[in-house]
């Protein structure tokens, strides 16, 4: 049997009052439920918004390593640094961009450094309102800072983007080697012109295609198949078949 005792009550349940209410707990975690909702929603950033955070931080480690960093090691954090400092500013024009409306890649500038065996290789690209390529210049320094080698190419800057214009600048007392012309395009090239040889790596190719090439060998080998009855000699025509004169009747009358 269940007996109630004197004196005994219960109290109210931790679900008797509603949060709705207004609830402060002890250890001051919770306050009024409406105040754990923001009234406004958070403003989503862009990617280019976020990369170009990313990019900023990163600038700020690579700067951190200058100062106990070697001669060499230094040139090379400088130039991390700064091919970081010209993406930060591509990705923030991007969300520029975005934010007015236009081309995601439009009036881009981009300037990127790179150590090589030889020196360094500077490229510098730009982009229209369209987002295409308009012009394109490369310098190659060796580890002296002096220029070996220039080029620029202009950019149509619409449909397919080909180059209109190139200019290839090489300073006194270097040499460079020229690139060789692929196969297919000097096989083409020859083609068109009606030539029936040309010459690549200093060894003649013919400019026939694969087609071409297989109906001349057939008929090179019907040929051979195909051997004249009669042959002339200066005794007369002689029968191929038989070794004999032509027209001489052996034991038939």
């Amino acid at each position: 049997m269940a007996f109630k005792m004197s004196g005994m009550g219960f109290g109210k349940g931790t679900g008797s009052e509603p949060l709705t209410k207004g609830y402060s707990h002890p250890n001051k975690m919770y306050s009024h439920p409406k105040k754990m909702y923001k009234t406004e929603p958070m403003a989503k950033k862009t990617q280019a918004e976020r990369a170009a955070e990313r990019l900023a931080n990163k600038e700020a480690r690579l700067t951190g390593k200058l100062d106990d960093a070697s001669t060499k090691k230094k040139a090379r954090l400088q130039n991390r640094i700064s091919n970081v400092k010209n993406k930060k500013a591509r990705k923030e024009q991007m969300a520029k961009n975005v934010a007015e409306g236009k081309n995601k890649r439009a009036n881009l500038n981009k300037d990127v450094t790179r150590n090589v065996v030889v020196g360094k290789v500077k490229t510098e690209k730009s982009t229209n309102e369209s987002g295409k390529k308009v012009e394109v210049n490369r310098t190659l320094t060796n580890n002296k800072d002096k220029v070996i080698r220039e080029v620029n190419k202009k950019k149509s800057g619409e449909g397919t983007n080909k180059t209109v214009a190139k200019t290839v600048t090489n300073k006194a007392g270097v040499t460079t080697a020229k690139k060789e012309q692929p196969f297919g395009d000097a096989f083409k090239a020859a083609r068109k012109a009606g030539k029936k040889e040309f010459t690549w790596k200093g060894k003649k190719y013919h400019t026939r295609t694969k087609a071409e090439e297989a109906t001349k060998n057939k008929k090179t080998e019907v040929k051979k198949k195909i051997q004249p009855r009669v042959k002339k000699t200066l005794g007369g025509a002689i029968d191929t078949k038989t070794n004999k004169p032509v027209g001489y009747n052996y034991g038939k009358i």
